[in-house]
């Protein structure tokens, strides 16, 4: 049975010094969700914006919120209500 395909964009914000390893960590959750995912950031003086369009089966995407809420990351504005998951 194949699933639909869905887009989404979801933005979180890191602390600047864990860019490079929040970034590593976001690419290997997507690589073994089967996802693609495209990353743009927005460097400030102490927090980066990671904005994420990921793209995949739904439940692959619940799959990648699971995982950010359990992870504690923090989120910005994403095209959820509120900007938060779920």
């Amino acid at each position: 049975m194949d699933e639909e395909v869905l887009t989404r964009e979801l933005g979180f914000s890191v602390a600047r010094r864990r860019r490079a390893a929040f970034v590593r960590e976001l690419q290997q959750v997507c690589v073994e969700l089967g996802l693609g995912c495209e990353m743009d950031e927005q460097r400030g003086l102490f927090k980066t914006t990671v904005r994420v369009l990921v793209r995949g089966s739904r439940s692959g995407i619940d799959a990648l919120l699971d995982y950010a809420r359990v992870s504690g990351w923090s989120t910005v504005n994403s095209d959820g209500p509120g900007g938060t998951f779920g």
